[in-house]
């Protein structure tokens, strides 16, 4: 993904998930310092044909509401329900494919309070 190729640069370690399933596990097994969330993403579910927009809006609501994690939440995606995950506890809502990674990379630094 070449929106993470700076951060990369920087020594961050990245991980992708593919799915909400696979989300959900990584999140189980290890702290992260940050969590980047497209709420466009598959269940990970074998022949589930739920809303891909649904999928990505349970997983925060999963984070954030019944699991509780502190770690904070950008959201990058289409889709723009900003204030309901506002309420839920997001820390950004950015619209996808209007930044550059260099912009991206601000907006995390800024998040996370990290000086360039």
């Amino acid at each position: 993904m070449g929106l993470v190729r700076p951060l990369e640069k920087d020594g961050h370690k990245i991980i992708i998930a593919e799915d909400e399933k696979e989300s959900l596990e990584l999140i189980k097994q290890s702290d992260f310092d940050l969590i980047i969330l497209d709420i466009i993403i598959p269940t990970g579910i074998k022949g589930d044909r739920v809303n891909f927009t649904l999928v990505g809006m349970r997983l925060l609501e999963t984070l954030l509401i019944k699991m509780k994690i502190k770690t904070p939440i950008i959201v990058l995606s289409v889709v723009r329900d900003e204030e309901k995950m506002y309420k839920m506890g997001v820390k950004k809502v950015l619209q996808k494919g209007t930044y550059l990674p260099s912009e991206l990379k601000k907006e995390i630094y800024t998040t996370l309070g990290i000086q360039e």
